[in-house]
C-alpha cells in the first residue's frame, strides 16, 4: 500500500523509537480515535493527531518529573482520556515511572501513584477485553510483564468525589499474581483472550507459549492455574515464543479458542483449544509456517 502519513519522532524519542499504540476499534475513545502515542529511549511521550497537518511536532508531550531521562518500553490506552505507559528503568529511589497511568487533559505528571514497587522492571501490557467493551464509563484492567518472570494485574475504580465527579484510582492486585514462565529480561509479548477467560503469554524456556485461567474464581491466592504449563527448568528449547495474539472469536467455532504464537526463529504456531471437548490446547502441522520476516 502507499504512506498516508510520515511523523517525523526523531526530536521526541532521540532516533530510538520503542513503541506506539493506537486505540482499538472496539474502544470508546471518543475524540482521541484518530490519536497515536508514541515515545521510545529518551523517556517523552507524544502524542500526535493523524487528523492535523503537523507531522514534526506532538500536539500534547507527556513526561515524569523526574531528573533524568526515562525510558518507555510500552504505552496501552485504558479509556476516553487515559492509557498507561511502562518502563524498565530500576531505580530504588524511582517507583513511579515502572507503571503510570496518565489523563491526556493533564499533562504535568501521571494521576497515578507508585501502582508497582517492587524491583523489576515492566516491559509490555496488555487490556482485559471487558475494559474494551464496558460503555461509557469502563473501569480499566490490564496485565502487566515484568522482568522478574512474573505478570501482575493491574485494576481500576471509579471513586465519587465531593462534587460528584466520577475519578478512577488504579492499584495492583496483591492477592494473585501469573508466574511459571521464564522472561529472562526479554520483552515477551501477552495478551487476554477476547472474553478474558484466559491470559496467554510468550516465553523463554519452552518451545511453545504459557496460557492461564483469568479471573478471581480461577487463580485462588497462592496458587496458580496454567493450561500449557512451562518447561522444566535447565530444559530450554532451542527456540522462545517472543510474541502472542488471540484469534478473533467471530472466526472460530463455537466454544473454540484460538492463538497464535511468534518464535524467534521466525516460525509461527495456531494453537486450538475446545474446553467442552478436549481440555488441552494442541497445534497441528497445517497451522505452522516460517518466515525469515517474522
Amino acid at each position: 500500500g502507499s504512506t498516508n502519513s510520515l511523523l517525523n519522532s526523531s526530536a521526541l524519542c532521540g532516533g530510538l523509537l520503542r513503541c506506539a499504540a493506537i486505540p482499538s476499534t472496539r474502544q470508546s475513545v471518543g475524540h482521541h480515535r484518530a490519536s497515536i502515542l508514541i515515545s521510545g529511549r529518551s523517556g517523552p511521550i507524544g502524542l500526535w493527531d493523524l487528523r492535523s497537518g503537523d507531522r514534526t511536532h506532538p500536539q500534547c508531550v507527556f513526561s515524569h518529573p523526574c531528573r533524568y531521562s526515562t525510558p518507555t518500553s510500552d504505552l496501552l490506552w485504558l479509556t476516553d482520556t487515559h492509557f498507561s505507559s511502562t518502563s524498565d528503568l530500576i531505580d530504588r529511589d524511582v517507583c513511579d515511572v515502572s507503571v503510570a497511568v496518565w489523563d491526556t487533559r493533564f499533562k504535568n505528571r501521571p494521576i497515578s501513584h507508585q501502582i508497582y514497587q517492587e524491583r523489576w522492571g515492566c516491559v509490555r501490557m496488555a487490556l482485559h477485553g471487558s475494559s474494551e467493551s464496558a460503555g461509557r464509563n469502563p473501569e480499566p484492567r490490564f496485565a502487566v510483564q515484568n522482568h522478574g518472570n512474573a505478570i501482575v494485574e493491574v485494576y481500576g475504580t471509579h471513586k465519587s468525589s465531593s462534587n460528584s465527579s466520577i475519578r478512577t484510582q488504579y492499584r495492583m492486585e496483591k492477592r494473585w499474581r501469573y508466574e511459571g514462565h521464564d522472561c529472562q529480561a526479554h520483552p515477551l509479548g501477552l495478551a487476554y483472550s477476547s472474553d478474558g477467560c484466559y491470559l496467554a503469554s510468550g516465553s523463554w524456556e519452552p518451545n511453545r507459549p504459557v496460557i492461564w485461567s483469568s479471573g478471581k474464581s480461577t487463580i485462588p491466592r497462592g496458587q496458580q492455574i496454567a493450561c500449557i504449563t512451562p518447561a522444566d527448568r535447565g530444559h530450554r528449547q532451542g527456540s522462545m515464543v517472543t510474541d502472542v495474539v488471540w484469534i478473533p472469536s467471530s472466526v472460530m467455532q463455537r466454544h473454540q479458542y484460538g492463538l497464535v504464537a511468534v518464535q524467534d526463529t521466525g516460525a509461527v504456531f495456531v494453537y486450538t483449544y475446545r474446553p467442552l471437548a478436549e481440555h488441552i490446547w494442541k497445534s497441528t502441522d497445517r497451522s505452522q509456517w516460517s518466515s525469515p520476516d517474522l
